[in-house]
């Protein structure tokens, strides 16, 4: 009997090694009584040995597929892991920059006013108006 462990384990040599015991056994079973008492099941044990190693060499290559899929999978999974963090790093860069530019912006701002305040002392300072570039 078998079990699902055993199947899954069941190679295309096991097939081979399973028909050349069964070939042993009918060899025996007509030296014994005669080729006419196996004649009709034969060709069924042989179909189905038959099938058997259809399957079996298909379950051998949808394993290799499958091994060769779960690599592929795996490396998409570390180029999108990758890919994830490039961005997340490019969006901390685009945050920094933009708290940059405010800072930037309010020192411009700071900077604006306090010229506007130099320029209005320097007029109280000398009455009027300054000319020529200053403004």
């Amino acid at each position: 009997s078998c079990d699902a462990m055993e199947v899954n384990r069941l190679r295309i040599t096991d097939v081979y090694e399973i028909a050349k015991n069964i070939a042993k056994q009918f060899q025996e079973v007509i030296s014994e009584y005669g080729s006419h008492s196996v004649s009709a099941v034969i060709p069924m044990v042989i179909e189905a040995l038959e099938h058997l190693e259809f399957y079996v060499e298909n379950y051998e290559k949808l394993q290799t597929e499958r091994a060769r899929l779960a690599l592929v999978n795996e490396g998409l999974h570390r180029n999108c892991r990758a890919k994830s963090e490039e961005y997340e790093g490019l969006v901390q860069q685009w945050e920094n920059q933009k708290k940059e530019k405010r800072g930037m912006l309010k020192h411009i701002s700071r900077l604006q006013l306090s010229r506007s305040d130099l320029l209005q002392t320097l007029q109280s300072i000398s009455g009027s108006p300054l000319m020529g570039g200053i403004g």
